[in-house]
C-alpha cells in the first residue's frame, strides 16, 4: 500500500474558499451564457434547482456527504479543500490509529488502489463534487448547489469508471461508520449484488439517505443498479426544458427528476472522462470549458443535483433523518410529465423551496409498479401491482392510449383497491372488449387534504388481445 505524506494531504486540505464580494455570488460561470456556443446559461442546471443564490447556509458544515465514485481532485482551485472530511482519530504515521482497518485514512480511502489517497484520475467524481460543493462566491469558476457542506471522498471506481462490488460495499460501510448523512451513488450497475444490497440496507437502517442514478439507458424498462433497492432515492435526468432527457432511464422506480444535460462543473487535472467511454460521436476535449471546467450529461449529474438539494434541506432541518429527507423531497417535487407519479419523472422535479417547507407526513407512499397475468376461477386476469396506503381508500382508473400517447375516456374501476402487492385484478375480457387496444393507461388515486388526489400513472403495452 502506498501512503501519502502528511504534508501532501493536510496542507492541501487546509485551504479555504474565501468570498470575493460579500452578499453576492461572484462566480463568473453562474451568471454567464454561451461558453460552448449554447443558448442557455452556463450553470442553468444549478440555477434550476435553487430557489435563491447558493450562499452557504448556517449549519451546512454539519452535513456530511459520502461521494462513492472515482475519487476527487481536491487540489482543484475551485474545490473547497477546507470542506474535506477529516478523520480526527487518525494521523499519517503508518499505523491504524482508530482501529478501523484502514491505515492513515485522514480524508477518506481509495478502495481501488488500497491507499489513503482518494485522488481522482478519471474526472467523474470531481465533476460530481463540484456540482454539490464547488467554492462559491470566490470570484472563480462555478458555484456549488450546497456550498459549505463536508465531503467524504471514497474511491470505489477505477480510471475507466468500473467498480467492483466488494469495493462499493466496503465504501458504503465506511461511510456509515463515519456517520455520513447522505451517500451519493452515481455508479452504473446492471444489477446490485447481494453484498452491495446488504450494505445499502445497513445504510438505510442507520438513517442515511442513499441517492442513486436511475441510469442512462432509456430503452431499459426495468430498474437497474442501485436505483431499484428499497429505501434508495432514484434520480432521472431532465433537459433545459424540464422534460426527461432522451437518454435517461424511465421505469417505475424513478423517484425524482433533476437537471442532467450539459451540466458544468469541475474538471480534474488532465481528464476527459467522456472520451473514456468510447462514444463514437465525441471529439476528444470538446467537453472542456475554459481552464479547469467541464460539461457533461447523464443521470449521474442529476443525482448530484439532488444530493446538493438534500444537503441544503438537511442543513436547514437537522431533525430529519434519511427517511425524512427522502419523504420531503418526494412530497414536495413539482409534477411533470403524466399526472402524479410516473415512470418518466417519478414524483417530479426536485424543488428546494418546496422541500424546505414540506413535512415528512405530506408524503403518501402509493405507486403502480407493474402488471402481471394470472388465472382466477378459470379466467385470465391482468394484475395491477404496486403499493397503496392501508388507511386510505384508493381507487383505480383505466383507459386506452392513442397513437399520440394520450389516454382519454378514463373510467373508474369499481372493485376496491388492496394495499398491495396486487392492487387489483381486471379480467382480460374487459380489455379485449375495448377495440382490442394494445396500450393502456392505469392510474392509482387516493384523496388528499389539498383536494387534488395523490396519483400514480403507469402506461403499459399489452399483447394484442384476442376477441
Amino acid at each position: 500500500m502506498t501512503r501519502v505524506t502528511l504534508t501532501a494531504l493536510l496542507s492541501a486540505a487546509s485551504v479555504l474558499c474565501l468570498p470575493a464580494v460579500a452578499g453576492s455570488v461572484s462566480d463568473p460561470y453562474f451568471a454567464s451564457a454561451g461558453s460552448w456556443q449554447q443558448k442557455s446559461l452556463d450553470q442553468w442546471a444549478a440555477r434550476a434547482v435553487l430557489a435563491e443564490e447558493p450562499v452557504p447556509l448556517a449549519g451546512s458544515q454539519s452535513v456530511l456527504i459520502a461521494l462513492i465514485d472515482t475519487g476527487v481532485d481536491y487540489t482543484h482551485d475551485d474545490f473547497p479543500r477546507g470542506s474535506l472530511w477529516r478523520n480526527e482519530a487518525e494521523s499519517v504515521n503508518g499505523r491504524d490509529d482508530d482501529g478501523n482497518g484502514y491505515v492513515d485514512d485522514v480524508i477518506g480511502w481509495d478502495f481501488v488502489g488500497d491507499t489513503n489517497n482518494p485522488m481522482d484520475q478519471s474526472g467523474h467524481g470531481t465533476h460530481l463534487a463540484g456540482i454539490i460543493a464547488a467554492c462559491t462566491d470566490n470570484g472563480v469558476g462555478i458555484a456549488g448547489v450546497a456550498p459549505g457542506v463536508r465531503l467524504l471522498p471514497l474511491k470505489a471506481a477505477s480510471f475507466a469508471g468500473s467498480a467492483r462490488a466488494d469495493a462499493v460495499a466496503a465504501a458504503i460501510r465506511y461511510a456509515v461508520a463515519a456517520s455520513v448523512d447522505i451517500i451519493n451513488l452515481s455508479l452504473a450497475r446492471d444489477a446490485a449484488t447481494a453484498i452491495e444490497a446488504e450494505a445499502i440496507d445497513e445504510a438505510v437502517r442507520a438513517g442515511v439517505l442513499v441517492i442513486a442514478s436511475a441510469g442512462n439507458d432509456a430503452r431499459r424498462a426495468a430498474p437497474s443498479g442501485y436505483a431499484g433497492l428499497p429505501g434508495v432515492l432514484a434520480v432521472a435526468a431532465s433537459d433545459s426544458s424540464g422534460e426527461r432527457a432522451g437518454f435517461s432511464a424511465a421505469n417505475v422506480e424513478v423517484d425524482l427528476i433533476a437537471p442532467g444535460v450539459d451540466v458544468l462543473s469541475l474538471r480534474a487535472t488532465g481528464t476527459d472522462f467522456i472520451n473514456l467511454t468510447g462514444r463514437t460521436n465525441y471529439e476528444a476535449g470538446s467537453a472542456v470549458v475554459g481552464e479547469g471546467y467541464y460539461r457533461a450529461s447523464g443521470t449521474s449529474f442529476a443525482t448530484a443535483m439532488v444530493t446538493g438539494v438534500a444537503a441544503r434541506v438537511a442543513a436547514a432541518r437537522s431533525e430529519l433523518d434519511g427517511a425524512g429527507l427522502s419523504a420531503v423531497l418526494m412530497a414536495s417535487a413539482r409534477d411533470v410529465a403524466a399526472d402524479g407519479i410516473d415512470q418518466h419523472s417519478g414524483h417530479g422535479a426536485v424543488s428546494l423551496a418546496d422541500a424546505l417547507r414540506a413535512a415528512p407526513e405530506d408524503f403518501v407512499d402509493l405507486r403502480l409498479t407493474g402488471t402481471g397475468l394470472a388465472e382466477v376461477d378459470g379466467e385470465i386476469v391482468l394484475e395491477l401491482l404496486g403499493r397503496a396506503p392501508e388507511d386510505i381508500d384508493a381507487w383505480i382508473e383505466l383507459g386506452q392510449v392513442d397513437e399520440g400517447g394520450n389516454a382519454s375516456k378514463m373510467r373508474r374501476l369499481a372493485d376496491p383497491v388492496s394495499a398491495g402487492p396486487v392492487l387489483a385484478r381486471i379480467p382480460l375480457s374487459d380489455l379485449a372488449a375495448s377495440n382490442n387496444a394494445e396500450r393502456w393507461q392505469f392510474r392509482l388515486l387516493a384523496p388528499s387534504a389539498a383536494g387534488t388526489p395523490h396519483s400514480s400513472t403507469l402506461q403499459v403495452l399489452l399483447p394484442r388481445l384476442q376477441p
